[in-house]
């Protein structure tokens, strides 16, 4: 991604002190601004909070507010230096004595972000992040809870471990690297890369050139168009809807598709079964297993090589098409 390289440095280091939790706590609400005119980029980086962006760009300045338990051991403080790097930063206890304990624990954080959109990197713990119609190029890295994207232009680069991500709405490029989240993205524009290695993934509604790689979670694409390449390990793949360019390999996951359009398919799988269905299609066919079965219609021919049989003909519809289907063991069905 390319993000301006002198970052505002929004840098929340959360930190606590076991010592002082007590129902009395103050809670502390502060409030810093800046002149977005001198602000080039946002760097966020905390441990257990909220952060929310949500664009303003009639502003012309752009406010934190936050609020937190007051503890002893620690306080914040805010810097704005000649490059444009806004630091705010949570300061723990000087003692190292404490810090076995401070580590042990976190406190919880919330802070907003108001104004015109700018570049952001955000790291952030545990916790939630949200932007809001944030036009704005985003690199983020949540190690678990929930990420909300909605709206806004810009690429997005975004990592987690585990939780929710939640994209709805968005223009740019995509990029998604998970371990094992839930993620969600619903009409988004642009290039779409996903690798989610046992969460579930779900599109919807996407027009973009789309990759997806799975090795065993569960992934799902609808009512969309475009280009799609995939890669799975034994997780499934199901294809609803989708109109344009299919590409993709599996090695037991099975592959179910149902396609629209012109068929422009080329699939690769070694064990898992390949199942496409279509309307009116009257596409070309090259279908070859080496010890699978074929399920297709009985007008088309099979030939038996040393190494492969193969189905071959043109389906019986009206749209034009291409589709090149090669399994190992796996079941290979069109209709």
């Amino acid at each position: 991604m390319a993000l301006v390289r002198s970052f505002v440095v929004i840098s929340v280091l959360f930190f606590v002190n076991i010592f002082a939790h007590s129902e009395t706590q103050e809670i502390v609400q502060k409030r810093a601004t800046v002149p977005a005119e001198q602000v080039k980029s946002i760097y966020v980086k905390g441990y257990v909070g909220t952060v929310e962006f949500v664009e303003k760009a009639n502003l012309s300045q752009i406010e934190l507010k936050y609020s937190y338990k007051q503890e002893a051991s620690w306080s914040v403080e805010t810097h704005l230096d000649s490059k444009g790097q806004f630091l705010v930063e949570v300061k723990g206890p000087d003692s190292k004595e404490q810090w076995p304990r401070v580590l042990s624990e976190y406190p919880d954080i919330k802070m907003t972000i108001e104004g015109p959109a700018r570049p952001v990197q955000c790291f952030l713990k545990k916790g939630e992040l949200k932007f809001d119609q944030w036009s704005g190029d985003i690199f983020s890295h949540l190690q678990s809870g929930n990420l909300v994207l909605s709206g806004g232009k810009g690429e997005a680069d975004l990592t987690s471990h585990d939780g929710e991500i939640m994209i709805k709405g968005r223009e740019g490029d995509i990029q998604v690297e998970t371990y094992r989240s839930q993620v969600v993205i619903n009409s988004a524009v642009g290039k779409v890369n996903v690798n989610n290695y046992s969460g579930k993934t779900e599109l919807v509604k996407t027009d973009a050139e789309i990759t997806l790689a799975s090795h065993k979670g569960q992934t799902r694409v609808q009512d969309s168009q475009g280009k799609l390449n995939f890669k799975n390990g034994i997780s499934p793949l199901k294809i609803e809807s989708f109109e344009g360019e299919v590409r993709g390999d599996s090695e037991q996951g099975a592959v179910v598709a149902r396609l629209k359009g012109e068929l422009n398919v080329r699939i690769h799988s070694v064990e898992g079964p390949v199942d496409i269905s279509t309307r009116n299609s009257g596409a070309r066919v090259n279908l070859g297993t080496i010890n699978g079965q074929f399920n297709v219609a009985p007008y088309l021919k099979l030939t038996r090589y040393r190494s492969i049989k193969v189905m071959s003909g043109r389906l019986r519809g009206e749209k034009k098409g291409y589709v090149f289907v090669r399994t190992e063991s796996g079941q290979i069905r069109i209709r």
